[in-house]
């Protein structure tokens, strides 16, 4: 497309995208404002973790293409290739569920509510768990995550 010959889209730090989109559309909607707007979404990405073709929030990118002739106007400079800032902004609201909330006894000393029993939250879907991938989390830090009621 005439988008893919002006643009390279990268889905993380200087790894291109593969294909985050069948089909999309650009339209200079000012001067200074090109919206792309996807036409049919890949059904493999809207499930597929891959990150070479998933268009994720706060690592996708593009830059402008050497050789596209891309000038200020009036043209008055050489031509640019300047690198966007990463993705901004929301695909609409998430449908991430809890679809299982479970407690054991690791030890299976007992059948009472006690040190050790672990309580696993299973969500509908992976998440970024809440950037805190790599951390034990702590009292504070599972109650800033969510709300217990009896």
């Amino acid at each position: 497309s005439d988008l893919d010959n002006l643009f390279t889209f990268f889905c993380l730090p200087n790894v291109e995208c593969r294909q985050f989109a069948l089909s999309y559309v650009g339209k200079w909607t000012r001067l200074n404002q090109l919206t792309i707007t996807l036409e049919v979404s890949s059904d493999a990405n809207l499930t597929n973790s891959d990150p070479t073709m998933t268009p994720w929030i706060k690592t996708f990118y593009m830059q402008v293409k050497n050789g596209t002739n891309l000038r200020n106007l009036p043209s008055a400079c050489e031509a640019s290739t300047p690198l966007s800032p990463v993705l901004t902004g929301s695909f609409g609201p998430s449908n991430l569920a809890i679809i299982r909330l479970e407690i054991r006894d690791p030890a299976d000393m007992d059948r009472v509510y006690g040190n050790g029993d672990a309580i696993s939250v299973t969500f509908s879907q992976d998440t970024d768990a809440a950037g805190m991938l790599e951390n034990t989390f702590t009292k504070n830090m599972v109650d800033s995550l969510f709300s217990f009621s009896r």
